[in-house]
């Protein structure tokens, strides 16, 4: 029978982001508690063997009491084993709750950097800790696995897989070298993003602390028999971080278009719109766009309307007056055989036009390059259409 294991980690609670307003990172927090909850509930519904927490469980600088309790109390309700190892964000130094926080007696704490062996009724965990500082030493080759094993063998640790030229201080770790010790499973914290790499995984941060961490976030449930582990994504975060770019047009609305960008399901998220292109004619509501989701934020990034015939009035005869007109004249011609053919077409027999209102017609290649040309010589931000 498979033996299941629920892997989390980069919990890092007690953080809150610096960028956000204070009563948002609150509810974040908060959240953060709660999608533990869930994905511990789902452990107990599923009967895990375990729940593995491969570091950075708390933020050590900024972590209080009441943080550890409210952890220790979740992690007592659900009953399951539960094996920790601290991380570089929060090490198990002399003052750390790794070591003053009376835990429950269902949770092992592996704190001193030495592969620990953590003995449990279905499965056996070789467990790494972190002591603080940077650890620049692979840890691998390490635990002493039986030779013959009559169950699963679990790796736990706070590392970096593969990192580039095999150098790292955050514990560099290769995959080859995880495969060679013949474990069933490396259970890997630090890295914030989803990664499986052979029987090697990051299940990511727990829930997302900013906007470089976009993505659905969660657990990983883990499956444990003959072959490779079969894992799952839990994708236990109620929210996502979300950037979008919004191309504007001078007779555009601003929130239409964001409206129009934003992908299904983002009403609850937090969103970073990026605004590009055109300033809108009637400005920028920034109150209309953060009703679009739960948090919204604004980068304008665009631009006046160019005003072709001011920036060349100066200079009737000078380069970009003579680029604008050759362009013109481009955009003239183009414009007349389109208009030939247009008037083909019309005598033509009448096609009815099965999906709706026909597209407007995209830009032609002459009308990108007049704008994309005077945007490089007048010294400004190329911006798409």
């Amino acid at each position: 029978m498979a033996t299941g294991i629920l892997h989390l980690a980069d919990m890092h609670f007690g953080a809150a982001p610096a960028s956000l307003p204070p009563a948002v990172a609150a509810t974040l927090h908060r959240e953060r508690l709660a999608a533990l909850t869930a994905a511990l509930a789902t452990a107990v519904e599923r009967h895990a063997a375990a729940v593995l927490v491969a570091g950075d469980l708390l933020e050590a600088r900024l972590a209080v009491r009441e943080h550890a309790a409210s952890l220790a109390a979740a992690f007592a309700r659900c009953g399951l084993p539960v094996v920790i190892v601290p991380g570089n964000h929060d090490p198990a130094g002399p003052g750390s709750y790794y070591r003053t926080y009376p835990w429950p007696d269902n949770v092992t704490v592996v704190a001193e950097e030495r592969w620990t062996a953590v003995e449990l009724p279905d499965l056996t965990v070789h467990a790494l800790g972190w002591t603080g500082g940077a650890v620049t030493q692979p840890p691998l080759p390490g635990p002493r696995l039986p030779a013959v094993a009559t169950r699963p063998q679990v790796l736990l640790l706070h590392a970096d897989l593969d990192p580039p030229g095999g150098r790292s201080p955050y514990r560099p770790v290769s995959g080859a070298s995880i495969a060679a010790t013949g474990a069933d499973y490396a259970a890997l914290g630090h890295i914030h993003a989803r990664l499986l790499a052979g029987t090697a995984a990051y299940p990511g941060s727990l829930t997302p602390l900013g906007f470089g961490e976009e993505g659905r976030h969660g657990a990983l449930w883990v499956r444990l028999g003959a072959g490779a582990p079969v894992v799952e994504p839990l994708p236990v975060a109620r929210r996502r971080f979300r950037t979008v770019e919004v191309t504007c047009g001078e007779q555009a609305d601003a929130a239409d278009a964001a409206r129009a960008a934003l992908p299904p399901g983002s009403e609850d998220d937090l969103i970073r719109l990026r605004l590009l292109g055109q300033s809108p004619a009637a400005g920028i509501d920034e109150a209309a766009l953060r009703e679009l989701a739960w948090h919204v934020e604004v980068l304008d990034e665009t631009e006046p309307a160019l005003d072709l015939d001011a920036l060349i009035a100066d200079h009737p005869s000078g380069l970009l007056a003579r680029f604008v007109a050759a362009m013109h004249a481009r955009i003239a011609a183009e414009a007349q055989a389109a208009q030939a053919r247009a008037e083909v077409a019309a005598a033509a027999p009448v096609v009815q036009d099965l999906d709706g209102e026909p597209a407007p017609p995209a830009p032609s290649v002459s009308e990108l390059a007049l704008r994309y040309g005077v945007q490089a010589l007048t010294g400004r931000r190329l911006q798409p259409w």
